[in-house]
């Protein structure tokens, strides 16, 4: 008997498909739930890149000591359950960063 023989039952042959997904999706809102960055997140991401661009020791050391408190006290968060929205106010304005996952930080 083969394929065109067999009566049909109006079922895809393909299974799990919309339920794998579903289960993905769960589980991708889930994560994010679990990891929304905090402010504290948003703060040491931003004076990890200053260290960075500053380069030295010297420069780590007075952007952590100097920056983290200024920054912390500055720094707005919007939290969406999911994701944050942080704004850093700067002289023209002001710029929005994106968090995801505490580790994923992405200008707007």
């Amino acid at each position: 008997m083969n394929e065109f023989d067999r009566p049909y039952t109006g079922r895809s042959t393909r299974r799990g498909g919309a339920g794998r997904f579903f289960l993905f999706l769960i589980v991708l809102l889930v994560a994010l739930l679990a990891t929304n960055p905090g402010k504290e997140d948003f703060v040491d991401y931003a004076i990890k890149n200053i260290s960075e661009e500053s380069g030295g020791k010297l420069g780590a050391g007075i952007a952590n000591m100097i920056g983290k408190p200024v920054l912390n006290s500055v720094t707005e968060r919007e939290n969406y359950i999911l994701f944050s929205i942080f704004k850093l106010p700067v002289l023209d304005g002001s710029n929005n960063y994106l968090g995801i996952f505490k580790l994923i930080f992405i200008k707007l």
